[in-house]
Order: C-alpha cells, then structure tokens, then sequence
C-alpha cells in the first residue's frame, strides 16, 4: 500500500511539475519610462460610444501567445470588460480562451450620453517585418463601476504592446486620474488585474 501511495504521489508531483513549467518563457517586469498618446492612430471604435464592446482587431502579423497563433485580437462583448483580449472571438458557451487581461477593470467609454465617444479605441503598428510591434490604445478611458456610483472624474490611457517575432506583451499605462475608490477602480481589488 505505501508503494502505491508513493507512485501515486511522485506521478502527481510530476504533472504537477510539467504543468507549471509549460510556460516559463513569460516573465513579469516593470520598468519606467516616458508614455506617449498613439500619433495618426486607425480607430477601433470610430466614434462610437462603448461599453463590454465587440471588437475584432487586426494584428497585422502572426503573433503566439503561449500555444495559440492568431493575427486578430477580439475584445468580447461576452468577457463583459473593455480590456480583456482574447485570440479567438468568445461567446456565453466558449469553453475556454486564450488571450490576456490588460486590465482587469470594467472599462468602459466616459461619455455618459451614450452619444459618442470620449474615451478611443484605437491602434498602430510600427517598425518594418520582422520586427513590427502592435500597439492598442485606450485613451481617457473610464471606469464602469465609477460611473454607476457617480463618480466621473476617473480616467486612463493604456497601451498593449505586441512585439512580432519576440511574441512579447507589455502593457503601458500613461495619464490617469484616480479620485474613487479601489472598490470602484478595481472591481474589489488592490490595483489592476494584468
């Protein structure tokens, strides 16, 4: 019996060792540097106010993220956030996505008419291939949950970065104003969800 608990433990241990370490190429790091607003960029929105959009994205090259390669990046309507991607568009009975949360706030346009949008969606490519790199943007974006409670003067600018090749991701954040709180700001958390 001892043997069998023994073998069953090690053969646990091992999947539990080859699942955490299937993707050990993605590391977290922060550095600072200067944040500059998209120049000339192609809208997402085209003006349009927005709340938990449906967004397909092109990349403009093949980019992997983990065991997935897509050239088209899809914020859904169904993830119910203004910030998460994912590399496949997502619906209430997709199973599973891959794709990544850029913030894992309720974003959503500060325009409370609903009329138009103050709050774009935008993107850019720079560089030449092989080694372009996808820049999304979204400039002066509010906070739902903020808003619900009446609060308006929260904002962003954020960027996510795609580097071809490297099938890198970075994420940029820019101006803000925070005046509300973490409750608001973070959907309950302590600071944003990447």
């Amino acid at each position: 019996m001892t043997v069998i608990r023994t073998l069953l433990l090690a053969s646990i241990l091992c999947l539990a060792l080859q699942g955490k370490s299937q993707y050990t190429y993605y590391h977290d790091t922060l550095m600072s540097s200067s944040f500059s607003l998209l120049a000339a960029p192609v809208s997402v929105n085209g003006g349009q106010y927005w709340d938990d959009p449906e967004y397909a994205i092109p990349i403009g090259f093949n980019f992997r993220l983990f065991h997935h390669t897509s050239d088209t990046l899809h914020i859904s309507q169904a993830l119910g956030k203004g910030a998460v991607l994912s590399m496949d568009s997502v619906t209430a009975t997709t199973p599973y996505a891959t794709g990544i949360i850029a913030h894992g706030s309720d974003l959503a346009d500060r325009d409370t008419s609903h009329l138009h949008s103050f709050s774009p969606i935008s993107f850019s490519q720079t560089g030449s291939s092989p080694n372009r790199i996808f820049k999304l943007e979204w400039k002066n974006a509010g906070f739902f949950n903020a808003m619900d409670n009446g609060h308006y003067t929260d904002s962003m600018d954020m960027q996510l970065w795609l580097y071809e090749t490297l099938d890198m991701v970075e994420i940029h954040f820019g101006n803000a104003s925070y005046a509300s709180s973490d409750l608001d700001l973070y959907d309950g958390g302590t600071g944003p969800l990447i």
